[in-house]
């Protein structure tokens, strides 16, 4: 939830600020609210609060609590276009990160996501305050689950939102789970291995690649695997097997 609305902060909740200092960088303070100093009911820049350690800077997010209505649900039909922004507006990191000739605008056009749905790709949402702000897909494919197209607003990012829903689907599979990604994009590498997720070699990946996704040659050249405890578990097993 963004902080422009008086009525949203009181004391006592975690919110996001910007000191004055940090202003032109756009550094994000956290804290607990302890003052709220802007008298109008709203403010175009954020509230003004100070926080119980003695900052003073304008709210950009007030932090979901105990009493917050944030949910994972999910999604359906009616969720559509909601899910075709989200991932058209986090995709938006990729540009000028990933090859050029895998980079388009749309990111993923609707009739791309309807494919994706129709090939079984189901979304699950972070909704906060009856607004959907973080999607990801999961699809059950022969022997394996894939996560599959992990997108959060470009705003609501490093709030927990893409943590949160992996381990809501992770408990919807009682199969090893592989994740695809750009090689590229070494930051969403780095948040599936701190959840426990390890690469597959090159020639695993290009095998898994080809055996459980549907994606161009070029998109399975520039891509990673990364899969769960449970996938190598079994990869040893079956090494053992053959040995």
């Amino acid at each position: 939830m963004a902080g422009r609305n008086r009525r949203d902060i009181r004391p006592g909740i975690e919110v996001d600020i910007v000191l004055k200092k940090d202003q032109r960088s756009g550094k994000l303070t956290r804290g607990i609210v302890k003052d709220i100093l802007t008298r109008s009911a709203d403010h175009p820049h954020g509230i003004k609060v100070r926080l119980t350690g003695g900052q003073v800077g304008r709210v950009k997010q007030v932090r979901p609590g105990p009493g917050s209505a944030a949910t994972i649900r999910q999604c359906n039909e009616r969720d559509f276009e909601m899910i075709y922004s989200i991932i058209n507006e986090a995709a938006q990191v990729y540009k000028g990160v990933i090859p050029g000739d895998r980079w388009k605008v749309p990111y993923m056009s609707k009739g791309e996501l309807k494919h994706e749905i129709d090939a079984g790709v189901v979304f699950w949402g972070f909704e906060e305050d009856h607004q959907l702000i973080g999607v990801m897909g999961i699809q059950h494919v022969q022997d394996v689950t894939l996560i599959r197209h992990a997108y959060v607003r470009l705003q609501q990012q490093h709030r927990g939102i893409g943590k949160k829903l992996l381990l809501e689907l992770y408990k919807k599979s009682d199969r090893p789970i592989l994740i695809g990604t750009w090689a590229d994009a070494t930051w969403a590498i780095r948040f599936y291995e701190n959840r426990g997720f390890k690469r597959v070699s090159e020639r695993e990946k290009n095998r898994l690649l080809e055996k459980y996704w549907s994606i161009p040659e070029r998109q399975v050249a520039t891509s990673v695997v990364l899969a769960d405890r449970k996938w190598f578990e079994l990869a040893s097993k079956d090494k053992s097997h053959l040995k």
